[in-house]
């Protein structure tokens, strides 16, 4: 009988790491880095905060979004939780899927030539007029 096995499919999020460890991302790429690869899948991480710098923080948020991304369990203990619960502490994307899947077929209908200027180019041009007045039509102002 052979002693070769097939590797299997590794859960969502990990990848494998040294020594036959499972690694999961940190969020960070750097601090993945700094971990050789990640965080070994099944250990606990304990993360102690900065009184001088709030770093922390956003190491904490990443870690959980990340997670919550792979649909990995997640716990997260605090003393103090945030104001507006944990969604609130978490990083949230621009667009949600379901809003934009709105958005795009409601617009779908509408043809792109009637779709307004942009805002931004419409006040480069509003001040672009003003400084021609106070120039006085000469290059120089003369």
């Amino acid at each position: 009988m052979s002693s070769f096995r097939r590797a299997g499919t590794a859960d969502t999020g990990t990848r494998p790491g040294l020594h036959g460890q499972t690694l999961v991302s940190m969020g960070l790429v750097d601090l993945d880095r700094l971990l050789s690869g990640g965080l070994p899948l099944g250990s606990v991480l304990l993360v102690l905060e900065d009184a001088s710098s709030g770093q922390h923080l956003n190491i904490i948020r990443y870690f959980i979004s990340e997670g919550l991304a792979c649909r990995q369990r997640v716990m997260w203990l605090t003393t103090s939780p945030p104001a507006g619960g944990a969604a609130a502490f978490l990083p949230a994307d621009a667009a949600p899927s379901s809003q934009s899947k709105a958005g795009g077929q409601g617009q779908s209908d509408q043809p792109q030539q009637q779709q307004p200027e942009l805002r931004i180019a419409w006040q480069y041009k509003k001040y672009i007029r003003e400084d021609e007045e106070e120039a006085g039509g000469g290059l120089y102002g003369s």
